[in-house]
């Protein structure tokens, strides 16, 4: 999904998701998450009810270092970023460089298998299509899969999270071939695919996702940063569970509705959670609003929830969408290293409203990008994450 300082998938990734055009990506699950029985990577293929699935970048490793990572809220944890080449080989460097990355990837997988956590690996994300469909190619995609599956297996993980962004319809057939083969190659290995949003104007689910179902356990669908400063758009939320109209076209209610019609089982999608917010500048001051030039100075990454509490928050400030049933700050002024005036994030009441609603209409659980950006090193050990904590109960985890 993303890279290190907006170079594999910050920002790239997000404007594909604004757009409305979807996005997919691979992420494989193994075991059954908190109290399964280990076995050796990818072996014992057994999906969980429900999935909460936290990623973890290695560019965003001093935010939460390995070892303050709260693995009683997770059954599954998907580390990157790991980036294909044109020819099938692998960047394995995570953006830490190939001398520091996997030993830390090593070291993160050891850690979850101690902690009854399934580690995935992720593979790509947005400025990775070009290699990811050239290594995927029919000349390439043997050695591809070869090099994936030892790469899973040598650094001690039971999965892959293949995020190949965008998905064009050009695309469908070299993604379907690479599921398919690595199925074959991985058949206890448990395979999910993130997925992009859709919107009231770009409604079309890609039928590869219906195709390859069988072989997946879970879609993610990506819904965060579901909003944009684009012509005929009024400001919105990043993650608003409701309330799509003409002007406001996404909604997690709405994407989901989408992929419920092209035939996915509610039991094999999950959807997402951001752990980031989105400053609007001057003069949007909440949602709904006409944009007048207004536009997203900070997002994912540089705008942690960490970050917003510390920098941003004020009571005064804060509200509470209850159509959207999600929180939002609104200043009068700029305000904030970023000069803010209106910030779309998450919090605990939208988490518990997200988790209720998937679990109310049978969904398989849910993904957070990324753990790292919500973890407070300054609060007591064991009051560290508390949105995370919030998302394992409100998924039932």
């Amino acid at each position: 999904m993303l890279g290190p300082g907006y170079r594999a998938a910050v920002l790239p990734f997000r404007s594909w998701a604004r757009l409305g055009l979807l996005t997919v990506a691979l992420a494989s699950l193994a075991g059954s998450g908190a109290g399964a029985a280990r076995t050796a990577p990818g072996s014992a293929r057994t999906t969980p009810a429900r999935m909460l699935i936290g990623y973890y970048v290695g560019y965003e490793r001093d935010l939460m270092p390995p070892e303050e990572i709260e693995w009683s809220a997770l059954t599954h944890i998907a580390v990157g970023v790991v980036l294909p080449r044109s020819n099938g080989r692998l960047d394995l460097g995570f953006d830490l460089g190939p001398g520091e990355g996997p030993g830390f990837a090593r070291d993160l997988a050891k850690r979850a298998h101690k902690n009854r956590v399934v580690p995935i690996l992720m593979i790509g994300g947005a400025g990775a299509h070009a290699a990811f469909r050239s290594a995927a190619s029919a000349g390439h995609l043997q050695a591809f899969v070869q090099n994936l599956v030892a790469a899973m297996r040598n650094l001690g993980y039971d999965g892959l999270d293949l995020d190949w962004e965008p998905m064009n319809p050009a695309d469908r057939v070299p993604f379907k071939a690479l599921v398919l083969a690595l199925r074959r190659a991985l058949p206890g290995a448990v395979l999910t695919a993130p997925a992009g949003i859709t919107t009231l104007t770009s409604r079309n689910v890609p039928p590869v996702y219906r195709e390859i179902a069988s072989k997946l356990d879970r879609i993610n669908l990506m819904t965060y940063g579901m909003e944009g400063p684009w012509e005929g758009w009024k400001s919105w939320h990043s993650s608003p569970l409701d309330g799509a109209a003409e002007a406001t076209p996404s909604s997690v209610a709405l994407t989901v509705g989408h992929f419920l019609a092209a035939g996915i089982p509610a039991g094999k999608l999950g959807v997402g959670v951001g752990f980031f917010g989105d400053c609007w500048t001057k003069p949007v001051t909440g949602p709904g609003q006409s944009l007048r030039g207004a536009t997203i100075a900070a997002t994912d990454n540089e705008l942690s929830y960490t970050t917003i509490m510390a920098n941003y928050f004020a009571p005064g400030a804060a509200h509470f969408d209850r159509t959207a049933r999600v929180p939002y700050l609104s200043f009068r002024a700029p305000t904030g290293p970023k000069r803010c005036t209106y910030i779309s994030y998450e919090n605990r009441a939208s988490i518990a409203a997200k988790g209720a609603w998937a679990r109310a209409h049978g969904l398989g659980g849910a993904i957070v990008w990324t753990i790292n950006q919500a973890h407070d090193r300054t609060a007591p050990a064991g009051k560290r994450d508390g949105l995370l904590e919030a998302a394992r109960i409100a998924f039932g985890i």
